[in-house]
């Protein structure tokens, strides 16, 4: 009886163990403290580090005309919204000094570099060393003369256009009124390819309209003002009928008021002893005397174009991106004395002007 006890306590145990088996009998795992959170698994991948900003290094001239304090403004603002440094050289004058600057800007690890060169011939060096170190090389308002070594881009005014308009405008104006005109036409620098292209533009819309225009002097200055003035002097001297002077920059303007006065001739368009002014840049001399009515017209660059332009293919060169050409022009804009009201809003020259 006692081992028949026994045997039936081993049975009900072994019965109770398989039991368990089959619904899974594993312990069910402790929960966790209410409020407790499983821990992150830490990662081990590396922190990204944030983009480096560009640097984009500048060297002009000098900055002591509207124009540059304009294009600079508007340089540096497209630089600002890029997030990318500037730094800044000038030369003040010195083409080798411009050169040996830009040494320094490619050592210094600028990705890419703005050049408003002081002599487009000079400058080939510089172009040379930037192309040799892999550094992207921008041209504004005056380009490398010849070929030897090509920049990344250059961002010029259409000068031949510009200039062409503005002598078109005259022409319009000798149809209307029945009349041809005695041209003098002054020239810039030959070694300047700003001057010879509207040396260009202007020739070609003045033999273009050969019953409106007689060139009775054309004047090389070598941008002096002191050449300009004998070479006027000397042509009013031989022909004293003379009533249309062009010239490739506003910076002749106040030399062309010297010499008209004396004559008489300088008045407004208004008064029959007029003589005709056309001029070229936009200058704040120039925004003067086109709201006084002494100069009739006028090719205008346009400094947000090249600022911007230069600023921002800078930074995309810096990325590796290409432009289609070597130039990118400015179209500018051609102010007369009949749209003066509308356009003198957008010049340069008029915003320094006013502000005085």
């Amino acid at each position: 009886m006692k081992k028949m006890k026994q045997l039936l306590a081993v049975v009900l145990a072994l019965a109770l163990m398989a039991g368990l088996a089959a619904c899974g009998g594993s312990p069910a795992p402790t929960p966790a403290p209410a409020g407790d959170a499983a821990a992150p698994a830490e990662s081990t991948a590396p922190a990204e580090e944030p983009a480096k900003a560009l640097k984009i290094g500048v060297s002009l001239d000098t900055i002591d005309s509207d124009f540059w304090v304009s294009t600079i403004d508007n340089m540096n603002a497209a630089a600002a919204a890029a997030g990318a440094e500037v730094v800044q050289r000038l030369c003040e004058g010195d083409a080798n000094k411009q050169n040996q600057q830009i040494e320094d800007l490619i050592a210094q690890g600028c990705d890419a570099i703005i050049c408003g060169a002081r002599d487009g011939g000079a400058i080939v060096a510089a172009v040379k060393k930037c192309n040799e170190a892999g550094v992207p090389i921008v041209m504004v308002s005056r380009a490398v003369m010849g070929d030897e070594a090509l920049p990344s881009l250059q961002v010029l005014v259409d000068n031949i256009s510009l200039a062409s308009g503005s002598v078109e405008w005259v022409a319009q104006k000798a149809q209307e009124e029945g009349k041809k005109y005695k041209a003098v036409l002054l020239v810039g620098s030959l070694g300047d390819q700003n001057a010879l292209e509207r040396q260009q533009g202007h020739k070609e819309a003045l033999e273009k309209y050969p019953d409106s225009f007689e060139i009775v002097a054309e004047i090389p200055t070598d941008w002096k003002v002191d050449q300009a003035y004998a070479g006027l002097q000397n042509a009013f001297e031989k022909d004293p009928d003379i009533n249309l002077i062009i010239t490739p920059s506003d910076a002749m303007l106040t030399t062309i008021q010297s010499v008209l006065e004396p004559l008489g001739k300088w008045v407004p368009a208004s008064d029959p002893n007029h003589v005709r002014i056309v001029t070229f840049d936009g200058d704040s001399t120039f925004a003067k005397m086109m709201e006084e009515g002494y100069v009739d017209c006028g090719a205008v660059n346009d400094t947000r174009f090249m600022g911007e332009e230069s600023m921002n293919w800078a930074i995309k060169l810096a990325n590796g991106e290409k432009p289609a050409e070597l130039n990118a022009l400015d179209p500018g804009i051609v102010a007369t004395l009949d749209n003066w009201a509308d356009v003198k809003g957008d010049i340069w020259g008029y915003v320094a002007y006013s502000s005085k």
